[in-house]
């Protein structure tokens, strides 16, 4: 960190048409049809920009709201690298998670009368861009295989401490009222998130630990299937919604060193916690979270069978909400914000705000002016308006 180097300038924008296609490693399905898919997907062009690119001749763009399933969908992102030298943090958006659903895996009957499912999230990199850069290319596909292995060889929904725990406020959801018996959408999804982290780690350590990679990435993952919204966390990024008189709720919970079960479990590994330089970290490593993808090196060694246990793992804990009139605002960010921010000031921050887009702003100029110095990425999804 240089300490004396002016903050960039902020970017705070709408997801455009052109920012859809973020990665070309999973191309747009041909002939996938559901109700309310077609009428929004449209082939990417090359090369096209997503919202993390850099855009040296262009400030901001135009905000507009892409229609999805044909209601308004009002989403922002906001990057600002801050006072770090670099930018580590990346930010994540598919509207086309549906229709490659339906063409690559063996969930047609569950995707019955589903008419969007939408993914999109922060991922907060550290030493280095790796794990980040990683995970934002590979993440659809993975999920995409976790699904369908799902379904040709269902996976436990219950699968255990320390991580991959469920929560949902709401029964087991499922649309097929019909006596033929099917694993719920819910369980598949929830189940499928729980792996691909598990995954995404597997294979980045793996490669990682070879060419001496460092790098690690939290990432805080979110799904919205219709008025259903899955909430993915692993480390300390965060997604809070704003309910009705701004009252602001987390759906994640960080995962830091010295919240006492995490710390439990550290100490079982063989290590420790201490306070070093402002915050809990992990030892003898120095992490500051106690989950991750990536961080080879406080896991065991992926080269060979694991020896011992994990000083960090990559379970997420993975939440379910019912999407209800008196939501405002769902608000995703790095610990930019959170690092700065209770949830309650991100609430107050976006009041009198009318579009994602300014919602961003506000939000990246009060966690400045709180002292924030770190890498500031955050999405805003105006839930209002779904």
């Amino acid at each position: 960190m240089d300490a004396t180097k002016p903050s960039r300038a902020l970017r705070a924008h709408s997801f455009e048409d052109e920012d859809m296609a973020h990665d070309h490693s999973v191309s747009p399905p041909a002939g996938a049809t559901n109700p309310g898919v077609g009428a929004h997907h449209k082939p990417s062009a090359a090369k096209a920009p997503h919202c993390e690119d850099e855009r040296k001749d262009r400030k901001d763009s135009v905000s507009v709201r892409p229609r999805i399933a044909h209601t308004p969908f009002d989403i922002a992102c906001a990057k600002d690298v801050n006072r770090r030298r670099h930018m580590e943090d990346r930010v994540y958006y598919r509207r086309d998670v549906l229709a490659h659903m339906l063409a690559e895996t063996e969930l047609g009957p569950q995707l019955a009368g589903v008419e969007r499912i939408t993914a999109f999230g922060v991922m907060d990199g550290h030493a280095g861009t790796g794990a980040v850069e990683f995970v934002n290319k590979e993440f659809l596909n993975q999920f995409l295989t976790n699904c369908k292995s799902f379904m040709t060889q269902p996976m436990p929904l219950s699968v255990g401490p320390p991580g991959g725990s469920f929560s949902s406020d709401s029964d087991v959801w499922s649309d097929d009222d019909s006596a033929t018996p099917k694993v719920p959408l819910q369980e598949v999804v929830q189940t499928a998130l729980v792996e691909t982290m598990r995954c995404l780690d597997a294979r980045f350590c793996c490669k990682a630990s070879k060419r001496r990679d460092r790098s690690g990435a939290c990432v805080c993952m979110c799904l919205l299937v219709d008025h259903k919204l899955f909430v993915c966390n692993v480390g300390d990024c965060r997604a809070v919604v704003v309910r009705h008189g701004y009252h602001a709720t987390a759906l994640s919970e960080d995962h830091k060193p010295d919240r006492y079960d995490e710390s439990t479990r550290i100490l079982r590994a063989g290590g420790s916690v201490q306070h070093s330089n402002g915050e809990f970290r992990v030892m003898p490593h120095g992490i500051g979270v106690s989950r991750s993808i990536g961080d080879y090196m406080a896991k065991e060694d992926y080269t060979r069978p694991a020896a011992r246990p994990r000083l960090l793992i990559p379970d997420p804990e993975v939440t379910v909400t019912d999407v209800t009139p008196d939501m405002y605002w769902l608000i995703v960010a790095s610990d930019g914000v959170w690092g700065k921010l209770s949830n309650q000031h991100v609430a107050d921050a976006t009041r009198g705000k009318r579009d994602a887009k300014a919602a961003c702003s506000a939000i990246v100029a009060a966690a400045k002016r709180a002292g924030s110095i770190d890498n500031i990425s955050l999405i805003a999804l105006r839930l209002g308006s779904v």
